[in-house]
């Protein structure tokens, strides 16, 4: 754990981490979660199919438990392993979403800015936002207390749409 805390970009320790929480632990939900920590942490082509290759392991085996409980108390493993696939998938929108509001501004500080460009940056933002709502609606939809997408969303609206307000509503929820 500390060196999860010295070096939290580091793919190879949450893919570490993720196999330790499987075997050692026997928390399979925390090691697909430290799997897509792991993704995101932009892990090199061997890491990369570690990824792949330890979800479908621990997607077979999560869905052989589902099936030995039974319908009772089962756990829908394929929503929760799309939910985060998806949520990945959100992260990397709202990074795009914060490259063009970057891009915009540099250009609105040039010394001329060039019209036709910020136009064109404006209406990309424009689109990016609105996919980005319709995901982040569709996610809270599936997990509607997922405290990390509501901070992660909260903090998005507050810190880089300015909408202080709602952002500040999500990330005290």
């Amino acid at each position: 754990m500390d060196a999860l805390k010295a070096y939290p970009k580091s793919s190879r320790l949450h893919l570490l981490y993720s196999f330790i929480q499987k075997e050692k632990l026997g928390n399979k939900f925390k090691a697909v979660f430290e799997l897509m920590m792991t993704e995101e942490s932009k892990p090199e082509v061997e890491e990369e199919f570690w990824v792949f290759r330890y979800k479908n392991i621990l997607e077979k085996i999560m869905l052989e438990q589902e099936s030995k409980v039974g319908t009772k108390q089962s756990i829908d493993v394929a929503k929760i392993v799309d939910f985060q696939d998806r949520l990945f998938a959100f992260k990397l929108q709202l990074r795009a979403a914060v490259e063009l509001y970057l891009d915009f501004w540099r250009e609105l500080q040039e010394h001329n800015p060039d019209v036709q460009k910020l136009h064109d940056l404006g209406s990309r933002l424009t689109n990016v936002l609105e996919q980005v709502a319709e995901e982040f609606k569709s996610l809270i939809g599936i997990y509607p207390n997922h405290l990390k997408l509501i901070q992660l969303y909260g903090h998005f609206l507050r810190d880089i749409i300015n909408d202080d307000s709602e952002g500040q509503r999500l990330i005290d929820r």
